[in-house]
């Protein structure tokens, strides 16, 4: 697959896993701040499952072993 594809659906994925946080999170929580919580927390899962798929697939790197992983 040509990798501006990849990258793209990497990114509609993306977005998709932001909503269903957001979502998820109104639904356990919809008080006082809610909508701001929801929102961090949709946008920072979408950013982390994004940058997870882009450095295995987009830029194919390979952790040496455990401690090289944690570095990211």
């Amino acid at each position: 697959m040509i990798i501006s594809l990849k990258y793209a659906f990497f990114a509609l994925l993306a977005i998709l896993v932001n909503i269903l946080f957001q979502h998820i999170s109104l639904i356990l929580y919809s008080g006082s701040f809610g909508l701001y919580i929801s929102m961090f927390l949709g946008t920072s899962m979408g950013l982390i499952f994004k940058y997870f798929l882009d450095k295995k697939y987009i830029f194919n790197y390979i952790s040496e072993d455990k401690k090289d992983e944690e570095k990211g």
